[in-house]
């Protein structure tokens, strides 16, 4: 009775999904934080009071839009990504593109709106800096275990069709099973290669 490896069984895969799982987590995080700081500002007098008051409002308004549509194209990227449609740079530069779009605006607009405010930081505003670096954070790491992840796969599929073979079914089978499998292999691929020299 053999039995199919199911993609959940990989270990690899399962810490790409929990690597993963946890960069859509922070972006997420961080979308929150700037929908909850834009409409805590947005009632704010002393926001309101403020000179620059309708150009802040419109930046960190933009600045949540952005970080709500990176937010969704990196969840369903990852998804994707998972399924073997986009290739690990294609990822990558999304990773970036969010970073340099969604979260370093979101520093500067949320200092900006502290600074005009004049009564010092808030605790949604901290909150909103915090989880924007955190995202930050984990996107260069996601970044950087990309080519790591890559670079794991690229030496286990460096070895031949036969050592793949015995791999597969030793984790599977007992190992005797597995070499007898291997042997009877090897035997048929010699007689084809005999058949096709004559």
């Amino acid at each position: 009775m053999s039995r199919t490896r199911s993609k959940d069984e990989d270990p690899q895969m399962k810490r790409e999904i929990s690597e993963l799982t946890e960069t859509i987590l922070a972006s997420l995080a961080d979308v929150g934080a700037d929908w909850t700081f834009f409409f805590m500002v947005m009632d704010d007098e002393a926001f309101k009071a403020a000179e620059a008051y309708d150009a802040l409002r419109l930046s960190l308004f933009v600045v949540c839009v952005l970080s709500s549509i990176f937010a969704a194209v990196l969840f369903v990227s990852s998804v994707i990504k998972m399924l073997g449609w986009i290739s690990a740079d294609t990822f990558k530069k999304i990773l970036v593109a969010e970073a340099l779009i969604g979260d370093v605006p979101d520093f500067v607009v949320t200092s900006l709106i502290e600074l005009a405010r004049g009564e010092g930081i808030t605790t949604i505003g901290v909150l909103s800096i915090v989880t924007s670096a955190y995202n930050l954070i984990q996107n260069a790491l996601a970044y950087f275990r990309i080519e790591d992840n890559s670079a794991r796969r690229l030496r286990s599929n460096s070895s031949s069709p036969a050592d793949q073979f015995e791999e597969r079914y030793s984790k599977r089978y007992d190992t005797t099973s597995a070499r007898e499998k291997l042997d009877k292999l090897k035997k048929r691929n010699f007689f084809d290669e005999e058949e096709a020299s004559t």
